[in-house]
């Protein structure tokens, strides 16, 4: 499978997704039906991981013990999609952002998702990374205000 530059798709590749807004690593790969079919899909697709970009491992659940953490996209979708390898320069910038993460300089390293279930949001999840590269997982349930 080849992304739409014609480059060979790996697992854990850096790369853009949603329309070019998010960067994401590439977690799995069903090529073959066999893979596809055994998601319940019906053509080949990459699954991306939605955790922070500087943890390229593969998230199968969330912190809080959650759904995994993946979207999935289909090779018909690449190019609307955005999907593709970073630059060379946005590899270096990206990589020099994450050093500077890991220092602790000139950003605020932390993260905010959600955990959806059925439709219903559940939790708000913060992810911070502190000078030494730990990350730190705080889960605020959500409550809906009262109507």
């Amino acid at each position: 499978m080849t992304y739409p530059d014609g480059s060979q798709i790996r697992v854990g590749d850096l790369i853009w997704w949603d329309e070019g807004h998010c960067l994401g690593h590439v977690q799995a790969i069903a090529e073959s039906q066999a893979d596809y079919e055994s998601w319940g899909l019906v053509a080949p697709h990459i699954f991306i991981s939605t955790r922070h970009p500087f943890d390229p491992t593969l998230a199968t659940r969330h912190a809080d013990g959650g759904v995994p953490v993946l979207v999935s996209y289909d090779v018909a979708s690449f190019d609307d999609e955005g999907i593709g390898l970073l630059s060379p320069a946005e590899r270096q910038e990206f990589e020099r952002a994450r050093q500077a993460a890991l220092l602790g300089r000139g950003c605020s390293c932390f993260s905010v998702t959600t955990h959806v279930e059925s439709g219903t949001l559940r939790s708000w999840i913060f992810r911070l990374l502190d000078e030494h590269g730990r990350e730190t997982v705080v889960t605020i349930p959500y409550e809906k205000p009262a109507a």
